[in-house]
């Protein structure tokens, strides 16, 4: 695989119209492809449903308590109710089990990514069969928040270039902030306040993406069609 090709992912993690507008603004006016993993349903899906190189996947929570429901059947409902389209899942917190599969392939779910493994330079996706169904699992090997917690961050194109495999998970919200740690995150949700980093972070590791793609130095795919090359 050509290792200036990149699949670009975004959790959406309940982030509000405000912050999911400000990402798209970045997104759209540069025909960005990416898939996004959603959490809740919001007018903007409209608009991302506009564009063809944009995909819808779900991101269900399957944690106790659980906005989408009391038992994974019906989280798995929940979310195809508001994205009946989507053929990605990515579960937030990475729940799994083979159940979850097996239930998200009679819905008809085709990818899933809820596997992390970080900086791994070369991934390999394999399938999930069971019962004649079968899935494609997919690890991706970056993540904003991820980030958060090393001793030497990468929110730089050049700090992943050597990954042969790149797909990279991203959050709304830490776009919004320019996240590099968590505080302003939680700042954020304690009390609205912006406190945006100036330094490297999520949104500026975004933009330099942005830029290298809109010189042609780079390809970026949404995660269904980068499963089709990788």
């Amino acid at each position: 695989m050509n290792s200036d090709n990149l699949s670009l992912t975004f959790d959406l993690d309940w982030c509000n119209d405000e912050v999911l507008s400000y990402l798209l603004d970045k997104l759209i006016p540069n025909s960005v492809p990416a898939t996004f993993f959603i959490t809740h349903d919001t007018r903007l899906l409209h608009t991302i449903r506009k564009y063809d190189f944009f995909e819808l996947g779900i991101h269900p929570n399957f944690n106790n308590g659980s906005s989408h429901g009391d038992n994974y059947k019906d989280v798995i409902d929940y979310c195809l109710n508001i994205v009946p389209e989507a053929i990605s899942s990515r579960s937030h917190g990475l729940s799994i089990s083979s159940n979850i599969l097996i239930y998200m392939m009679e819905r008809g779910i085709k990818i899933d990514s809820s596997i992390l493994m970080p900086n791994i330079n070369q991934m390999i996706k394999f399938n999930f069969e069971i019962n004649g169904l079968k899935l494609i699992r997919c690890p991706y090997n970056w993540e904003d928040d991820y980030e958060f917690y090393q001793l030497n961050k990468k929110y730089s194109l050049q700090s992943i270039r050597n990954m042969t495999h790149k797909i990279l998970d991203f959050h709304p919200i830490h776009i919004f902030l320019n996240s590099s740690t968590n505080e302003s995150y939680i700042e954020y949700k304690k009390t609205g306040n912006i406190l945006k980093n100036s330094l490297l972070g999520s949104e500026s590791m975004l933009e330099d993406i942005i830029e290298a793609y809109s010189n042609k130095k780079i390809n970026i795919y949404n995660l269904k069609s980068y499963m089709e090359i990788m």
